[in-house]
């Protein structure tokens, strides 16, 4: 999770495709993030693997219960060792830095972040060359 300009956003990177998603949410609670997984998964397929940090909403036991009813293993990263997740803290810092420059022009939150998803997306990528 990341906040920017008082909105709350959620980053989730498929690790193969390298495919990012920014979600904005309204809160960061438990409840709340599964709904934005449930929306997530109904669009792209559940996941096999899901790795996050040891915030409460990942560690919470509703969420514990939503990743085990959907067979999904769930890997934490250690405390204090963000780079075990370094996909998405990669992606995070790309997001707070680009966002940063787009909201000089476009200051609606929104509109700047499907900006910034449209321009990433639709720059090839080192890694898979798509």
């Amino acid at each position: 999770f990341l906040e920017l300009k008082n909105k709350m956003f959620i980053v989730i990177i498929d690790e193969f495709s390298k495919w990012p998603e920014v979600i904005p949410m309204t809160s960061t609670t438990s409840l709340n993030t599964i709904n934005v997984m449930r929306e997530y998964f109904s669009r792209y397929g559940i996941c096999q693997t899901f790795v996050t940090d040891n915030g409460p909403q990942w560690t919470s036991k509703e969420f514990q219960t939503f990743i085990k009813n959907n067979c999904i293993k769930h890997i934490l990263t250690p405390p204090y060792h963000p780079q075990s997740n370094g996909a998405a803290e990669n992606m995070v810092g790309i997001f707070k830095d680009k966002m940063k420059k787009i909201l000089d022009n476009t200051p609606n939150i929104i509109q700047a972040y499907c900006k910034f998803l449209l321009d990433y997306r639709n720059t090839i990528h080192c890694t898979t060359d798509k």
